[in-house]
């Protein structure tokens, strides 16, 4: 991810089961004092309103639910702010899982009741520095051939 620009996440999954309300979480694992701690995202990282959920046959189910054995796209686009820390080798945890109205911590994702459809691990996400002005350089080499 890059400071001050948008990032997409993009996930496909097949539920087994009929959900009703689903949610998406997204928890970070973090180096602090010593030890790797989960936390959810913060608020200069946070889903824009299009992201969706969407079947194979294009209909969207945002705050809907899903069927089970159809295929889905989860979308989310996500807004990097400049003021976010510039961080590097951080472990996340995207979860789409059942949505509980009595249920408002997602601290406590672990203890959730609800069916998970998708959990996927990104290791190594890293936020940085927008570079204004310089350009990118790649090299490359290929054999000479002598005569």
């Amino acid at each position: 991810m890059v400071k001050g620009h948008d990032s997409e996440l993009i996930i496909q999954f097949t539920p087994k089961e009929d959900v009703p309300d689903i949610e998406r979480v997204i928890v970070a694992r973090v180096p602090l004092t010593g030890r790797l701690v989960e936390m959810p995202y913060g608020p200069s990282i946070s889903p824009c309103a299009n992201s969706s959920t969407i079947a194979s046959d294009g209909s969207e189910c945002i705050n809907d639910g899903v069927v089970a054995n159809k295929n889905y796209t989860y979308r989310s686009i996500f807004k990097v702010l400049k003021s976010f820390p510039q961080v590097e080798g951080i472990t996340t945890r995207v979860i789409v899982r059942q949505k509980l109205p009595e249920h408002k911590k997602i601290r406590l994702y672990k203890k959730h009741p609800g069916p998970v459809l998708a959990c996927i691990l990104i290791p190594n996400v890293e936020v940085t520095e927008d570079v204004v002005g310089e350009q990118a350089t790649t090299t490359s080499t290929t054999p000479s051939s002598e005569s």
